[in-house]
């Protein structure tokens, strides 16, 4: 009788935790509807570059910040800013030397909430082999099914020694890179 007591009650206190893990939402990124963009200053002049490949693992819940987790892989080869010498330097060692780091990640460690949709995703990215802390502010909209998040982080592209040598500069490419994305992803559970 007491065996039987006790499995029941231990059943009944596993049972919200297994509820409470299946219902964390995961999501799908629709790669054809998000970018990942990066801005930075040539000789004075404002460029655009895109990367066309990257892949998300995201597991959010704006009610459940402390069980949310991301985690985004950037392939380095696919970066592109629309100028066939510039694009092709940026695959050498001296820019994102994608013979020995093919991927920059970003991994968040926690995020916080700011106020109406706006939040901070706080965690590392690693961009050749270098990790460094980041926050990157976004904003969210779930409807259902689908949800859509916005955001832009500024780096200095020399803490992940991206543009050595010749390229320290700050002349002719400038430190600062804004990372934009707009991402659009479905639930998968």
């Amino acid at each position: 009788m007491k065996l039987t007591t006790l499995t029941t009650a231990a059943v009944l206190f596993a049972l919200p935790t297994a509820v409470l893990a299946q219902s964390m939402p995961t999501w799908q990124i629709n790669p054809d509807a998000s970018t990942l963009t990066f801005d930075f200053t040539q000789q004075g002049g404002r460029n655009t570059g895109t990367f066309g490949a990257f892949t998300g693992e995201i597991t959010f819940d704006p009610n459940d910040l402390d069980a949310s987790v991301v985690r985004v892989v950037v392939d380095t080869m696919s970066a592109i800013t629309g100028n066939a010498d510039r694009d092709g330097q940026l695959v050498g060692g001296a820019w994102f030397n994608v013979e020995a780091f093919p991927e920059a990640v970003f991994e968040s460690t926690g995020f916080s909430y700011e106020r109406g949709n706006a939040y901070v995703a706080l965690g590392q990215l690693s961009i050749k082999g270098i990790a460094r802390d980041v926050e990157m502010p976004f904003t969210l909209e779930i409807n259902g099914n689908d949800a859509f998040a916005e955001g832009s982080m500024l780096l200095n592209r020399t803490d992940f020694e991206v543009g050595v040598g010749n390229w320290a500069g700050p002349s002719p490419i400038g430190h600062s890179v804004a990372v934009n994305f707009k991402i659009e992803a479905s639930r998968t559970n």
